[in-house]
């Protein structure tokens, strides 16, 4: 077995996990669709030397940890310890200042947490009430922090709102 390309091992390799690692189906991808020439004993000294079925193993168990961490479930428990942090951060703000950025990252937030919330929940969701409760909750941090920002909120209230009920009824 003379030297081959570390990619020629690589290839065959990923074929190999796509043929459900099963040599046969390899060797017969390899040689045909992929126009290399290997043989079935070559495939399965890589297989051996180079622990295919560890590496794998491996693979596989790395997939799905990062399939679970990134689940609707996981990222809604990770958006969920973010908003107390912010709301935690609003608290903390000094009476008259207002951290703009905060408030859209927070609000950015609660649309994702809206939005991801296991489908099954859907029809438990009152997403008015939630927008409102909301809204509420930013009028009261800015009536606190933040006075005529809170003036600026009442100016725009009907223009959000009906904003609001437009993506609502569109999404």
């Amino acid at each position: 077995m003379g030297h081959v390309p570390v990619e020629t091992r690589e290839l065959a390799y990923q074929t190999w996990r796509e043929c459900g690692q099963n040599l046969s189906e390899t060797h017969r991808k390899m040689n045909g669709e992929l126009g290399y020439v290997i043989s079935r004993q070559t495939l399965h000294e890589w297989k051996t030397r180079y622990d295919w079925e560890g590496r794998a193993a491996r693979a596989e168990a790395e997939e799905k940890h990062l399939a679970e961490a990134t689940s609707d479930e996981a990222l809604l428990v990770v958006l969920l310890k973010q908003k107390k942090k912010y709301e935690e951060y609003f608290d903390s703000l000094e009476l008259g200042k207002i951290d703009n950025q905060a408030v859209y990252g927070y609000n950015s937030i609660l649309k994702t947490i809206v939005d991801i919330r296991p489908k099954g929940d859907a029809a438990e969701i009152d997403r008015p009430k939630v927008f409102l409760e909301n809204l509420e909750w930013i009028a009261r941090a800015l009536k606190d922090t933040d006075p005529e920002g809170l003036k600026v909120l009442a100016r725009n209230f009907d223009h959000l709102t009906d904003k609001f009920r437009s993506e609502c009824l569109n999404a």
